[in-house]
Parts: structure tokens; sequence; C-alpha cells
């Protein structure tokens, strides 16, 4: 999944990424040229499997108040 979400800027489903992952080594096995193009259908989405790969979000703090002022600073 991350693969596919780094080359390519697509998120896909664990279904997909076994696509990705074989495709890498059928490439690496000679079986697929590295100049081809291959077609992965991307059945899945990444939304159905947040315990796979969860977002890199810090939590939010309920029981501080919230600093706006370092939030603003951040988004610019």
């Amino acid at each position: 999944m991350k693969l596919a979400a780094s080359n390519e800027g697509i998120s896909v489903g664990p279904e997909s990424a076994a696509c990705v992952g074989a495709a890498k080594k059928l490439v690496r096995d000679g079986w697929i040229d590295a100049d081809e193009r291959v077609v992965i259908y991307n059945c899945g989405a990444p939304q159905k499997y947040p315990h796979v790969l969860p977002p890199a979000l810090r939590p939010i703090r309920t029981e501080l108040p919230i600093d706006w002022d370092a939030i603003s600073a951040r988004i610019g």
C-alpha cells in the first residue's frame, strides 16, 4: 500500500497492493519487462482498512486548551 501511494500517488487497498507487489516481483524475475505497461485494477479502498495503514496523526488532547496561535502558525 505504501509503495503504490509513494510511487503513483494512488491510495489502494490490500487487494490491489498485493497486485503491485506481484508486478514488482514479476519485473524482478523477468516475466515483465521494466518498460512494459501493466494495468492493475484498484478494486479496493484503503479507507476500509484503517488498521493496516493508520494515518500519522497526533491524537487530540481534549483535556488541554487549544493553542490556536500555534496551529495558525503551522498552517501559514
